[in-house]
């Protein structure tokens, strides 16, 4: 059922046109027909459940007692994983907790209708490579983000609440549309390659307090120039590396960076950076970590613990 949907469940029946199959892996229903581009309609029936309807790519049926969508031990395993021609889901989603790779690779899909997702704790991969150009449920209780847009490179706005999250690695990467920040994340902790090749970045504005890892976490955001990290800023950040590489349009940096301790290529390739003034007491490693900033005009920094600051700059 490959370009209508594919429903992995356990123990369901299945009717296509009105005829019922029984003859499929039960783990991964519809299997057998995953070519099948011809189905006008498909019902699926979990006993003491509800029907579902999959009609013309859109999905219409509610979840609302579904709290956990992976149905494998992969990333990919989610319950509508490579449903490429799903354009449309319109469901109750509010008990979900756990959304691991529910719409991965479902590359039509621009539409998500549901009344919240508030519940949900682990979104990594769920809408990897989907068409989301919009989004804007809060997530109040998410935890675990990695790679949850990866490669949405029509996602051109974010306004949902982070306030829980704490890993967020490769959240946004690739989402090339996207050319504002402005959400809270007072509790992410590790922000590796989280807008990593996101071109359009042009402005970021978020409370990273708690953030310790922040490798590549701007990694080619070349056109990111507005820079407001909410005070006391970067305090508990201690891997740097490579967090601002080629952030070309970058123009100036005075936040503390107390406690990094490795800042190899933090801003390297940063043309226009002009002015830097911070704490970098705790600096050990910083290999290439102005290289190319043919820019720079004043530096004002706490080096008292650098042991080794050849080819800094």
């Amino acid at each position: 059922l490959r370009d209508i949907i594919t429903i992995k469940s356990r123990g369901w029946n299945v009717y296509v046109n009105g005829e019922q199959y029984d003859d499929f892996n039960t783990n991964i229903m519809g299997s057998k027909y995953i070519n099948c581009t011809t189905v006008d309609e498909v019902k699926a029936i979990e006993p003491n459940y509800q029907t579902v309807d999959v009609i013309d790519g859109t999905w219409n049926e509610s979840l609302r007692d579904l709290e956990n969508s992976n149905t494998s031990n992969t990333i990919q395993g989610g319950m509508f994983y490579n449903c490429d021609a799903l354009q449309t889901f319109n469901s109750d989603l509010s008990s979900l907790t756990n959304g691991i790779g529910m719409f991965y690779e479902c590359t039509s899909l621009n539409t998500i209708n549901c009344k919240d997702l508030n519940s949900l704790t682990k979104g990594i991969t769920m809408f990897a490579y989907t068409n989301i150009s919009s989004f804007s449920i809060d997530l109040p209780s998410l935890n675990y983000a990695g790679g949850m847009f990866y490669k949405c490179t029509a996602l051109n706005s974010f306004t949902s609440e982070l306030n829980s999250i704490t890993t967020g690695d490769y959240m946004f990467c690739g989402c090339t549309e996207l050319n504002s920040f402005n959400i809270t994340m007072n509790g992410l902790v590790n922000g590796t390659g989280m807008f990593l090749n996101c071109s359009n970045l042009s402005i970021f504005n978020s409370d990273l307090n708690n953030l310790e890892i922040g490798t590549t976490m701007f990694y080619e955001c070349r056109s990111l120039s507005s820079l407001d990290i909410v005070s006391p800023g970067l305090t508990s950040l201690t891997t740097g590396t490579r967090m601002f590489y080629y952030c070309e349009n970058l123009e100036n940096f005075n936040y503390n960076l107390s406690n990094l301790e490795k800042g190899e290529g933090m801003f390297m390739y940063c043309h226009k950076l002009a002015n830097f003034e911070s704490d970098l007491s705790s600096l050990k490693n910083c290999y290439r970590m102005f290289g190319c900033c043919y820019n720079m005009t004043a530096f004002s920094a706490d080096l008292t613990n650098l042991e080794d600051g050849e080819e800094m700059f």
